[in-house]
């Protein structure tokens, strides 16, 4: 393929997803990634795509977004699968709490028909409930206000803490950036940790629920030991040390 006609398949994919990734894009047209890259500098002195970390966008999409959508679509099905799962505990008559985890995000699917009251921070999971209009929407929602972070597409700080503080939560439904069972659950912004924290504190029970890239990592932010919660959701087995650091925590394996 001539690398005019290259680039043009670079284009036409992007005309169709918004973004390329250089590794794909390598396979897919058979070239180095160095190849890619020159045509992605070739293409950006157009003005209709940017590069970002690892390939393109179209010039219409912030970097903000892309990230934030490649953090979605990562493990979806997985994510699903988790979520089906921590749906099933959720019963009409619950007051419960959404954080901004993406895997969370998923459970809206599933509770959108649900008596419910449902409290979250997070922008995109009140923007997947408006989806499902008011004729089909029977739960209510209680958006957290605070200080708006563009990159999580969601509210914190003291605000968003104090309204949570006024509020009683049956079960709460948070994720985590890093878990290992000896030390907890731990977060990249501390903002975020401190509204999970108080998440737990507020509720009666607490589901984490964590796709397969989360465990066995940590992050800079500690909120506490495992112990702290009720239910864990994943698709990876239960580690022989839970029953020594958090014997009343329950391991759900989803397969």
């Amino acid at each position: 393929m001539k690398s005019n006609e290259r680039r043009r398949k670079i284009e036409e994919i992007l005309d169709i997803n918004g973004n390329v990734e250089v590794s794909k894009l390598s396979q897919l047209l058979n070239v180095s990634m160095e190849t890619i890259r020159r045509d992605l500098d070739i293409l950006c002195t157009t003005g209709e795509i940017k590069k970002i970390h690892g390939g393109a966008i179209k010039s219409n999409m912030s970097s903000t977004d892309y990230f934030f959508k490649k953090r979605i679509t990562d493990n979806i099905l997985e994510k699903k699968q988790l979520a089906k799962t921590a749906a099933s505990f959720i019963e009409d008559g619950d007051i419960i709490a959404l954080d901004t985890g993406t895997t969370v995000l998923q459970l809206v699917d599933y509770i959108y028909n649900k008596d419910i009251f449902i409290v979250t921070n997070s922008l995109p999971v009140i923007t997947a409930l408006s989806q499902y209009n008011l004729n089909h929407l029977k739960g209510k929602i209680i958006f957290l206000g605070g200080e708006f972070n563009e990159n999580s597409m969601a509210s914190y700080g003291e605000l968003c803490i104090s309204m949570l503080k006024t509020l009683n939560i049956t079960k709460a439904f948070i994720s985590c950036d890093g878990f290992d069972v000896s030390k907890g659950l731990s977060y990249h912004n501390m903002r975020e940790a401190l509204l999970t924290k108080e998440y737990i504190n507020k509720s009666m029970k607490t589901y984490l629920l964590m796709d397969s890239s989360k465990l066995k990592t940590s992050s800079f932010y500690n909120i506490g030991e495992t112990s702290m919660v009720n239910t864990i959701i994943t698709s990876k087995p239960c580690p022989k040390e839970l029953k020594e650091t958090a014997p009343n925590t329950q391991w759900i394996h989803v397969k």
